[in-house]
């Protein structure tokens, strides 16, 4: 392990351009845990400040300093960089109160950490599954449960919510299964939020993966799981096309967009996929799969009044960003999935991206042109 001269940290571009990816875990196997940070103006222009910052908070000790460098700033929120005040919005939520403001002279923001965050270690052993299915797809259900009883990396309970009496075979051949009632009422949409708020009150571990009946996850999933760490709110990863497997070809869904607010309408559409290696203010978490602490799923509670197909997974995205919680995305690591609504993703080459960038810019002012603005909400 390494230790910082004089116990301080400073993370610029450079150590951004190293460590940015770097799981909590990775880092504190790396480095020791400093007395203060000093962060240079490269850090308002990262690409996840959320995620940043809830990495370097574990990496500085309680009562240690934390300085930001805000020179040469406009005051003017968002145009370049990000301003001091969003900054400031961004450790007020995502710490609650665990930092406070010192001082702010010379264009450098002084922040003294009060109190370190309540953890479970860096090490992850064990993890809830909960699944939800309506009973048709049984055969795909225990291809899915023999990978994750099979595996021995982690200490596992699994939990299926749907119609018992279709899921007795299941229970008999994986004693350790626990079956949930199912859930009905008169609304044609199916009670999804109702379904994964009974799974996360019966999870008993403290990290919970809620998934549809279409995710199969193999041992290396487990294996990268474990390298990534037990420090995270929310944890996402790649997804790929099963029926391709071992062969990783993404589908859409797992590091996407959604322009919010989400009933707005515009020249494009207002749901797409990411490129890995770009960030996005308008990253949403699909609602097929959310892998979580199961703590944080409790405290912020996926609202009743949203069914299936109401976008809860965009509104539920929300609720976690604005409680301060931070969804890390571990690239390294991927899921399989039999989806037949989110297709592969297309790589393309630069021809067919230019083609399309002058199509969109076509099709933006033609919209323009008929209603005076790019988007409408």
């Amino acid at each position: 392990m390494s230790v910082y001269q004089d116990s301080n940290l400073r993370v610029d571009a450079e150590w951004l351009s190293k460590y940015e990816s770097h799981s909590v875990k990775q880092l504190l196997a790396k480095y020791s845990r400093v007395k203060s940070i000093e962060c240079s103006l490269d850090v308002l222009r990262c690409k996840n400040l959320h995620s940043t910052l809830y990495k370097l908070d574990w990496l500085l000790l309680e009562d240690g300093k934390w300085e930001i460098e805000c020179h040469n700033l406009l005051p003017v929120h968002g145009y370049n960089h990000r301003s001091y005040n969003q900054l400031q919005y961004a450790f007020s939520n995502l710490f609650r109160g665990r930092y406070v403001l010192v001082s702010r002279d010379n264009a450098v923001l002084k922040f003294i950490k009060q109190a370190d965050r309540i953890s479970g270690g860096t090490e992850l052993r064990e993890a809830s599954f909960g699944f939800i299915s309506d009973g048709s797809q049984c055969g795909q259900l225990d291809l899915i449960f023999e990978k994750i009883f099979a595996q021995t990396i982690i200490k596992v309970e699994v939990l299926l919510c749907g119609p018992v009496d279709k899921h007795r075979q299941l229970a008999e051949k994986y004693p350790r299964l626990i079956l949930l009632p199912d859930y009905k009422h008169r609304d044609i949409r199916p009670p999804i939020n109702v379904k994964k708020r009974m799974l996360i009150e019966a999870a008993k571990f403290d990290n919970l993966v809620i998934a549809h009946d279409r995710f199969f996850f193999d041992s290396i999933w487990f294996k990268k799981l474990v390298d990534y760490g037990n420090c995270f709110d929310f944890y996402n990863c790649r997804r790929c096309d099963w029926s391709s497997y071992p062969e990783e070809n993404r589908v859409h869904g797992d590091w996407s967009g959604m322009r919010w607010p989400a009933t707005a309408y515009g020249f494009e559409p207002t749901s797409y996929s990411v490129d890995y290696k770009h960030s996005n203010p308008n990253i949403y978490l699909n609602g097929g799969l959310y892998i979580g602490k199961t703590a944080c799923f409790k405290s912020i509670p996926w609202p009743d009044h949203l069914n299936w197909g109401d976008m809860e997974d965009v509104h539920y995205t929300r609720l976690i960003e604005l409680s301060g919680a931070v969804i890390q995305m571990d690239f390294s690591n991927r899921v399989f999935t039999t989806t037949k609504r989110l297709a592969r993703v297309r790589q393309g080459n630069l021809l067919s991206h230019a083609k399309r960038l002058i199509f969109s810019e076509f099709r933006r002012m033609v919209f323009k042109l008929r209603h005076g603005v790019d988007f409408i909400d």
